[in-house]
């Protein structure tokens, strides 16, 4: 029953110091039959890494572990990362071309702004980072 509340992903322990490990995320199986899988962006070939605070000493580097992250900070990161700038863009193209006869400057406003939401996610990334909590087990 667990299962169906966190997102899980398999992973491999890269580093451990200064009470934070830093995981390696591995591409899972599981990830090609997810519904989520075009929104979650963890089946892309780039390199996935999660850095988990460290307080017990039963993990060691090169281990094979598992990742969890509730399903509703799932949900949360996928609002802040795909759902909210897509409403953002079309909200900035809807405002921009009522005020503007040219639609090609409307469409790139609608772009342009953001840049700004990006930059200010970059400044709020630590506080962002203590919004989600991941749990990581032995497999």
């Amino acid at each position: 029953m667990e299962q169906s509340t966190n997102i899980s992903h398999r992973g491999i322990v890269k580093n451990i110091s200064n009470g934070k490990m830093e995981i390696s995320l591995v591409d899972m199986e599981g990830c090609s039959a997810c519904s989520l899988k075009s929104a979650c962006g963890t089946n892309s070939p780039m390199d996935k890494k999660v850095e988990v605070p460290y307080f017990k000493n039963s993990f060691k580097t090169g281990q094979e572990v598992k990742v969890l992250l509730s399903t509703s900070q799932g949900f949360l990161a996928l609002f802040w990362g795909y759902i909210f700038p897509f409403l953002l863009i079309i909200s900035a193209l809807f405002i921009a071309n009522k005020f503007s006869l040219n639609e090609g400057l409307a469409g790139l406003f609608s772009l342009l702004v953001l840049g700004p939401y990006y930059l200010l996610l970059f400044f709020l990334r630590k506080r962002m980072k203590s919004t989600f909590s991941y749990r990581v087990e032995h497999l």
